[in-house]
C-alpha cells in the first residue's frame, strides 16, 4: 500500500505505477516535493513486481512548470555563505543537490521510467523529464525547454520554421508570441513580428493583423519587402473588416507594388471603386491603362473585362458591352464563375439592346 503525499498522487496497478505530480496553483517543483519523490522512490525500489513507473502532471496543460526559483536562489546563497565561513577551497568536491540525487535514483531504477509530459514544462521540469528513460508528450501548442539561453531561442526559431513548413498556423501563433516576448536577438523579434502579422490574417484574426501591420509600418529603416507585405495585409484585412475607405487608401500605395499581381489587383480595385461611385468613364480609363501596362493578367484581365462590360451597360452602350462579354466568354473559360456571371449579364444586355432597338423603330414609324 503506497502512502499518502501532499505533492504526489499515486495509482498502483501492480506492475504499472502512475505518479501524478501535484503542486497547485504554481505546478512547480519544491524541496518538499523532491523529498516526497525520494520517499516514494524508496518504496518503488523495494517493489519486486514493478515494471513501469510513469510520472505525469496533475495540472491541466502543465507537466512541471519549473523548479521553484526562490528556493534555488536561497540554496545558492546558503552554500556560498557556508563555504565562506569554512574557508573551503573552490576545488573541494560539492555535494549533489537533492534534485540531482533524485535523477540518479530514477536512472538506477530497474523498472522503465516514463515521463508523460501532458503540457508545458521548463527548467527543472525539463530536467526531470530528461532523467526518465522515455518521454511522451501530449500533442498541442506546448513548450519544453531548459532555462532561457541562446540555444533555447534558436530552438524556438527552428520550431517556428518547422510549423510553417507543415502549414500549421494555429500552432505557430503561440510560438511566435513566445519568441517576441523572450528573444534577446532583435532580428529574431522582427522575424516573429512579421510572421505573426501574416499568421493572424491566415486564421482570419483581422483586427490583430491590422494592429500589427500598422505598428510594423511605423518602424524606422523598414525593409522594402516587409513594407509591401505589411501594406498588403493591412489593406486586405481592412477590406474584409468592411473598412473600405482605409482599404482603398492603402491599395492606392499598392498600385506601385513590385509584385505584378498585387499592383494589378490594386488598380482593378481603383477601377471598381470608380464604378461604385458611378464614374464609369474613369473606371474604364483605369482598366484600359491596366491592360496597356500589364497585358494579360489572367484572372484580373477576366475581372477587368467583366467590369468594363458592366460600365458600358450602365452607360447604355450595349454594343461595346456585348462585344466585351462575348470576348470574355470565348477566351477565359478557365474561370467558370466569371463566365457564368458574364453569360447572365449578356442576356440582360441583349434584352436591353432589343428594347432600345424596338423603341427606336417605334419612334421612326411614329415620325413617318
Amino acid at each position: 500500500m503506497v502512502k499518502q503525499y501532499e505533492h504526489l498522487k499515486i495509482e498502483d496497478h501492480g506492475q504499472l505505477v502512475i505518479c501524478f505530480l501535484s503542486n497547485p496553483p504554481t505546478h512547480t517543483f519544491t524541496s518538499k516535493g523532491v523529498l516526497e519523490v525520494h520517499d516514494f522512490l524508496e518504496q518503488m525500489e523495494k517493489k519486486d513486481d514493478l515494471r513501469v513507473l510513469a510520472f505525469t502532471g496533475e495540472g491541466e496543460d502543465v507537466f512541471i512548470k519549473h523548479y521553484e526559483v526562490g528556493e534555488l536562489a536561497d540554496s545558492a546563497e546558503k552554500n556560498i555563505s557556508q563555504e565562506s565561513e569554512s574557508n573551503q577551497e573552490a576545488s573541494s568536491p560539492k555535494e549533489l543537490h537533492n534534485f540531482h540525487k533524485m535523477l540518479l535514483r530514477l536512472r538506477n531504477l530497474d523498472a522503465i521510467v516514463v515521463a508523460g509530459i501532458n503540457g508545458n514544462t521548463a527548467g527543472g521540469g525539463c530536467e526531470f523529464a530528461l532523467g526518465c528513460d522515455l518521454r511522451i508528450m501530449s500533442e498541442g501548442p506546448y513548450l519544453i525547454g531548459l532555462p532561457e539561453h541562446e540555444y533555447t531561442e534558436r530552438s524556438l526559431v527552428n520550431a517556428i520554421l518547422a510549423f510553417q513548413n507543415l502549414d500549421k498556423t494555429d500552432k505557430l501563433i503561440p510560438l511566435l508570441i513566445k519568441l517576441i516576448e523572450t528573444a534577446s536577438n532583435e532580428e529574431n523579434k522582427k522575424f516573429a513580428r512579421y510572421n505573426l502579422m501574416r499568421a493572424y490574417m491566415d486564421v482570419d484574426n483581422f483586427s490583430e493583423s491590422i494592429l500589427l501591420s500598422k505598428d510594423i509600418l511605423k518602424e524606422d529603416d523598414l525593409d522594402s519587402n516587409i513594407r509591401w507585405d505589411a501594406l498588403e495585409i493591412y489593406a486586405r484585412s481592412a477590406l474584409i473588416q468592411k473598412d473600405s475607405s482605409t482599404a482603398y487608401e492603402i491599395f492606392k500605395e499598392l498600385e506601385n507594388s513590385p509584385k505584378k499581381t498585387l499592383a494589378v489587383e490594386a488598380r482593378f480595385l481603383k477601377a471598381y471603386r470608380f464604378s461604385q461611385l458611378e464614374k464609369y468613364d474613369l473606371s474604364n480609363d483605369v482598366i484600359a491603362e491596366l491592360s496597356k501596362v500589364y497585358g494579360n493578367s489572367h484572372i484580373w484581365s477576366a475581372r477587368s473585362i467583366l467590369l468594363m462590360a458592366k460600365n458600358f451597360k450602365n452607360l447604355n452602350d450595349y454594343f461595346q458591352s456585348t462585344y466585351l462579354l462575348e470576348t470574355l466568354i470565348e477566351n477565359f473559360d478557365k474561370y467558370p464563375q466569371i463566365i457564368n456571371e458574364a453569360k447572365k449579364l449578356l442576356i440582360e444586355v441583349k434584352e436591353k439592346a432589343s428594347d432600345k432597338n424596338s423603341s427606336v423603330q417605334s419612334n421612326i414609324v411614329a415620325n413617318e
